[in-house]
């Protein structure tokens, strides 16, 4: 199974929600996993190596992968039908490398906010996604969302967003998911952490 997690809109939280994924499917799940960090910073790739440092045993792999590599791949990765894969893709359209990717996912992970630009690049990715890849479910998880905010934008966006896909309880905004490494899950964000990956199903 291939799980990708895309939005072009930077900052949407993507690489931390891909890691936090990670974690609960390796340590709460106890599933086979292994990421591929597909985004030009390869953030995900440097918190693996920081998590290496620790000298601690590391639940998954994390492998830097450039999208022109991708088809080469592809067969080795669906070889092994027990194997999670979870993909950073970059925050930008403009590759025609993206598009195997997308073609090949599962799952597609859309984080967004509820914030009008935020929604606009989100609904963009969809319906890319979307026509690239009809058959895969799309997930889209409201991401880095504060407590105290009342969003004008949240029952209008969430209704068009099913139209197209499933929409997941929130993420909230804490500087504990800045902090995460390929290897940790917040006790007290456990809770919050199950509620959107359950949507996953799996």
């Amino acid at each position: 199974m291939i799980i990708t997690f895309g939005n072009q809109k930077g900052g949407a939280g993507k690489s931390t929600l891909a890691i936090l994924c990670a974690n609960w499917l390796s340590i709460i799940k106890k599933r086979k996993v292994i990421v591929l960090d597909m985004d030009y910073q390869q953030s995900l790739f440097a918190k693996y190596q920081e998590s290496e440092k620790l000298e601690n045993p590391q639940p998954y792999e994390v492998i830097p992968v450039n999208l022109k590599e991708f088809p080469a791949l592809k067969e080795t990765l669906e070889a092994d039908p027990d194997q999670i894969v979870i993909i950073d893709l970059p925050g930008k359209l403009d590759d025609d490398n993206l598009m195997p990717v997308i073609e090949a996912a599962d799952i597609i992970v859309i984080p967004f906010e509820y914030e009008q630009m935020a929604f606009q690049s989100t609904m963009l990715f969809t319906l890319l996604a979307e026509t690239i890849n009809p058959r895969a479910s799309l997930l889209f998880i409201p991401n880095k969302i504060q407590k105290t905010v009342n969003y004008e934008l949240k029952e209008n966006v969430d209704e068009t967003l099913k139209g197209y896909g499933k929409v997941t309880p929130n993420i909230y905004q804490s500087v504990k998911y800045q902090r995460i490494l390929t290897k940790d899950i917040p006790p007290d964000k456990l809770d919050e952490i199950e509620s959107a990956f359950n949507f996953l199903g799996l």
